[in-house]
Formats: structure tokens, sequence, C-alpha cells
């Protein structure tokens, strides 16, 4: 389980980074073709749900990304949306995936572990259980990260 901060942080970095993927590229396609994302980047993560030990999932329903499964739960950084198997796959070149678990309904999409983004490899990921932790302190953890990933940014 990755509990170092410093480590936690280039982690969040990473989600984030995901997330801007996705939107940016649904973005460029827009102009062309009518696919489409609604951002939800500042929707906090609900630590209710698939929270993992360090590293990512990320579920993917149909063509859309739908979730990141992340330390602090899952984060939908976006929500609905217009897309097609080639936008999608261009998005997902982005990564080193591995299939987890495959969509048996339609209740939910299929799993992929991340094991890397653009190079940077991602500790395993495993559902944490919930022993040892309260769903504040993963809020709380993440309301942490976000404050600080957005001074890191304004920095810049």
């Amino acid at each position: 389980m990755v509990t170092d901060e410093r480590e936690l942080f280039k982690i969040y970095k990473v989600v984030r980074q995901i997330a801007d993927l996705a939107f940016n590229h649904w973005s460029l396609n827009m102009v062309q073709d009518p696919y489409w994302l609604i951002d939800h980047r500042d929707v906090s993560v609900n630590s209710t749900y698939n929270a993992t030990t360090g590293g990512l999932f990320l579920e993917i329903y149909e063509v859309l990304p739908n979730s990141i499964w992340t330390p602090w739960g899952e984060w939908k950084p976006w929500d609905d949306g217009i897309g097609n198997y080639d936008l999608l796959e261009g998005f997902l070149s982005n990564f080193g995936l591995e299939l987890d678990r495959e969509q048996t309904d339609r209740s939910f999409g299929d799993i992929h572990q991340i094991l890397e983004v653009r190079g940077f490899a991602l500790p395993p990921a495993e559902l944490r259980t919930p022993d040892g932790y309260t769903c504040a302190q993963l809020k709380e953890s993440w309301e942490k990260m976000r404050i600080k990933f957005s001074i890191e940014r304004s920095n810049c």
C-alpha cells in the first residue's frame, strides 16, 4: 500500500493527467465530429467506492471512459458524452493497460488496471479493504492533494 505523501502526490498528478488527456482528446475531435465529454474534473472523489491500495483502475463503459479508481476512491471526472471505438482507442494508446474485469452486464464497464501512463510506471492496483481508514480520511487526503496540485499548477 502506498502511504508516502510524496508518492501519493505523484499518483494524484497522474490521475489528473488521465482526466486531462481524455478531455483534451475528446475536445480536439469535436471540431471534426460531434464527439464530447461533459467536464466534471472539479468534482470530488467518491471515497465510499473503489479505493485502491495505490495503483489505478480505469473503468470504460461502452466507448467512453467512465471513472478512475484511485487510492482516495472512485473519481468521475467526465459525465456522459459521445464517442466511438477509434476515439477511445486513441485515448487508451496513452496507457499500458491490463484487463482486470470484463463487463458481464450493462450496469458496469470493463475495468482495466493502469500499469503506466506515458512511460510513468504505477504501483500495482488492488482494491483496498475498508480496514484502517474512513471515507472522511480519504476525502480529506484527496482535498489536500487537490489544493497542493492547484498551487503547484498556478506557480508554473
